[in-house]
């Protein structure tokens, strides 16, 4: 067993006593843990599968051993010697939340507003990005998932009393097909930053688009969020970007929100076409923490990126799931993608996107 240094182990661990005493001293942490059942804690030399609770790894040879440690969505992190001793102290997020303490946002196609509670420990964000359409075949894009349990201590904008400013996304319509109109046709982009799409027909082959989804998030402050106000972000979903389609056939996916391709833009706003080159459509951007941009596939259609999630540091549990980017060869209509964590009990059936927060 490897001999802690009680310079760097607090909080949970021995800072004086013997050497021997030392040695034994995660073993009886790991028993006291695992009786109490604080927060189910996952008391174990190998990581838990089940990346909603807490880990104490009593030793497995690793640099710091006998330490609890949280999943942040990409991997499981030590817990601060700050938290170790405010854990002892109880400062444990809640094992079940209150439906009574929870608030349900939809899309309204305008800014919402909510005050964190007096009285507010904790804060618990669930967003789904917007999902957005993908070819003439009817399929769509999947916006992204995020979830943030956070401590009203630890995160200044989520002070009870502060004020929020909650953006639910929009669906990524679809720009139909118009046949005997040629040129070029727009559509708008949606509300939660999803950029707008294009099409420009000028051979009659009979070609759609679809605007990208919007984001979902969650911003400190009481004013209105703007596409540069990233800053303010403490929790955004991806909108899906938008695909495209034509009759001749020829299809192009969007991307998923929040998926390893999403992103890039300047801003929350995510790429709008404008004027694409002839017998060409473009979808749009999908919304989120930095907007989607387009796929570039050459060809008559190119369908747009889904917007990226983003989640602030000082979570406790912080999922981040992108959704799924769709393709398809020409001719082949493109299936649905797939929306992450439909299972979760606060969602909700739409296209649009979701919010959910809690507080305890």
């Amino acid at each position: 067993m490897t001999v802690f240094n009680p310079a760097t182990h607090r909080g949970l661990f021995a800072t004086s006593g013997t050497e021997a005493e030392r040695l034994w001293w995660p073993d009886l942490v790991s028993a006291v843990l695992a009786n109490l059942g604080l927060y189910d804690v996952v008391v174990s030399n190998a990581a838990p599968t089940d990346l909603t609770k807490l880990w104490f790894d009593p030793d497995d040879g690793n640099a710091a051993p006998g330490v609890l440690k949280y999943y942040d969505g990409t991997t499981w992190r030590v817990m601060s010697p700050t938290r170790h001793a405010q854990y002892l102290d109880g400062w444990l997020p809640p094992s079940s939340w209150s439906l009574a303490n929870r608030t349900t946002f939809s899309y309204t196609g305008a800014d919402q507003d909510y005050t964190v509670p007096a009285g507010a420990k904790w804060m618990r964000m669930k967003l789904w990005g917007a999902n957005a359409g993908n070819d003439a075949a009817g399929g769509n894009n999947m916006g992204g998932f995020v979830e943030l349990i956070a401590s009203t201590e630890e995160i200044a904008a989520l002070a009870p009393g502060s004020a929020l400013k909650i953006v639910v996304g929009q669906y990524g319509g679809q720009l139909g097909v118009q046949l005997g109109t040629p040129g070029i046709r727009t559509q708008a982009g949606t509300y939660g930053f999803g950029g707008g799409c294009a099409y420009n027909d000028l051979d009659g082959f009979g070609y759609s688009s679809f605007s990208g989804g919007g984001l979902a998030g969650v911003f400190s402050g009481s004013g209105a969020v703007a596409a540069s106000d990233s800053a303010r972000a403490i929790a955004v979903a991806g909108g899906a970007g938008g695909g495209a389609g034509s009759s001749s056939p020829s299809y192009s996916g969007g991307g998923g929100g929040g998926s390893v391709t999403s992103g890039g833009q300047g801003t929350m706003t995510g790429l709008t076409s404008t004027a694409p080159a002839a017998n060409r459509a473009e979808g749009g951007g999908g919304g989120g923490y930095t907007g989607g941009g387009n796929r570039g596939v050459a060809g008559r259609t190119s369908g747009g990126f889904g917007g990226a999630n983003f989640i602030m540091s000082g979570g406790i549990w912080s999922p981040n799931l992108g959704g799924t980017d769709t393709t398809a060869s020409s001719g082949v209509p493109i299936a649905a993608g797939t929306r992450p964590n439909t299972g979760d009990s606060d969602y909700v059936v739409t296209n649009n996107g979701i919010a959910q927060l809690y507080w305890a």
